[in-house]
């Protein structure tokens, strides 16, 4: 653990601390508003009913790390993705949440050492990190940096310049960029181990039953996430509205989530089909309260009927195959499924996204794919030049969309997607 130094500074620069702080306090509040405005559109949505104030009541705590922890009752262990094992973050004692990684607002506090260049979402959950309360890191454990792309790699070295964090135990866990190999496996398991070391040091050592029982919650999640999922293939979910609910999953109690899904689920059940020209939604993720390129979408006349976002669809890993109930054949069997479940770019080779695409059982609920692409993620805009001839080779058609965060290019994007849905 890392021990913050003893103040030693001059008046000039407490002065400049104050102003730091004064920055910290105004990004917190255009954050919120931010907030604030993304839930009064969607509680003015003509599709909104009131079961889903549940979900949009969680989208508040989403930039606060200590009202999640006192709504959970746990202390809270910030992950930048989820190829880190939720499970084993739960069987520790912690609530697992992810980097906040929506907002603009923060990014303002970030972009003086983040060139525009870098990844969007990058400097949103830097910055939203670097504009929390002091006072936020005492209910924060431990951060978990896996190397799923190069800019989480160096998400560590960029909190080491803020006072805020400096002193919060961090880990980063390599993630095997090889899936096929042996060695790549048993390293895999390897860094889950150490991750159970590093979190059960923090906080309480796991045995098999709190693995079972962290494994038995987030399944419970899966399969109600599941039933939505379903729903929406027949175009009975509008896709803004499954982010919501797939965004807050580990933002609570999961058993209280899990029982408010089954709530909308029923709403959901008797509504009538969505109009508009079905697709298939790939690439970089979204996350609340940026969801412009879902409002632009449906702007086109474009409904996603299947999506493979981490942030949505795959927001919870699913039940594993554990023939061997120690918990060492529990762990392995969770680190294989996190390892198979994983779609970022980093991963070499694109076959395993272009096999889901490609799926019978739902290459018959569209004919085209819409690739979203952050400005600054290398990774995804390599992953769709490769994909886009695979894909059109199967005689579905292709659109690449790039966009910032920022509302200036709205009009343009729109365009593309109206002509995009006109061919359809």
């Amino acid at each position: 653990m890392k021990k913050r130094p003893e103040d030693s500074r001059s008046p000039e620069q407490l002065a400049s601390l104050i102003i730091n702080d004064r920055l910290r306090l105004e990004t917190r509040g255009l954050q919120l508003s931010e907030i604030n405005r993304e839930i009064e559109y969607l509680s003015q949505r003509p599709d909104y009913f009131s079961e889903l104030d549940y979900f949009l009541d969680l989208c508040l705590h989403m930039g606060s790390p200590k009202k999640i922890s006192q709504r959970t009752n746990r202390k809270v262990a910030l992950l930048w993705c989820l190829s880190s094992p939720v499970e084993v973050v739960l069987a520790t004692g912690f609530q697992p949440i992810r980097f906040p990684g929506g907002c603009v607002a923060p990014r303002s506090l970030s972009e003086a050492m983040l060139k525009s260049v870098s990844c969007p979402m990058l400097r949103t959950a830097i910055g939203s990190l670097m504009a929390q309360d002091p006072g936020e890191d005492d209910r924060v454990a431990a951060m978990v940096f896996p190397t799923t792309c190069d800019w989480a790699a160096k998400t560590d070295a960029f909190l080491d310049l803020d006072k805020v964090w400096d002193k919060t135990p961090r880990l980063q866990v390599k993630f095997p960029v090889l899936k096929d190999r042996l060695a790549c496996q048993e390293a895999w398991l390897d860094e889950v181990y150490s991750l159970v070391d590093f979190l059960g040091g923090l906080g309480h050592p796991p045995k098999r039953r709190d693995l079972s029982q962290a494994v038995a919650t987030f399944d419970k999640a899966y399969w109600a996430l599941s039933e939505l999922v379903d729903l929406k293939r027949l175009g009975l979910v509008p896709e803004i509205w499954f982010l919501v609910i797939a965004n807050t999953v580990y933002l609570d109690v999961t058993e209280r989530w899990v029982k408010a899904v089954k709530k909308v689920k029923d709403y959901f059940q008797k509504a009538k089909p969505l109009p508009g020209k079905a697709v298939y939604l790939a690439g970089s993720p979204i996350f609340f309260p940026n969801f412009k390129f879902l409002k632009l979408l449906e702007k086109a006349g474009l409904k996603v009927v299947v999506d493979d976002f981490c942030s949505s669809e795959r927001a919870v890993v699913g039940p594993i195959n554990h023939e061997d109930s120690s918990f060492h054949g529990r762990l392995k069997a969770l680190t294989l499924r996190y390892r198979e479940n994983c779609l970022c770019p980093s991963i070499v080779g694109s076959e395993h996204r272009v096999k889901l695409i490609l799926d019978p059982k739902k290459r018959k609920l569209f004919n085209s794919v819409v690739f979203h692409v952050l400005k600054g993620c290398q990774p995804f805009e390599l992953e769709s030049l490769n994909l886009e001839a695979k894909i059109k080779a199967e005689g579905l058609r292709f659109i690449r969309i790039e966009e910032d965060y920022s509302p200036i290019e709205e009009a343009a994007l729109l365009n593309r997607l109206l002509d995009f849905a006109k061919v359809l």
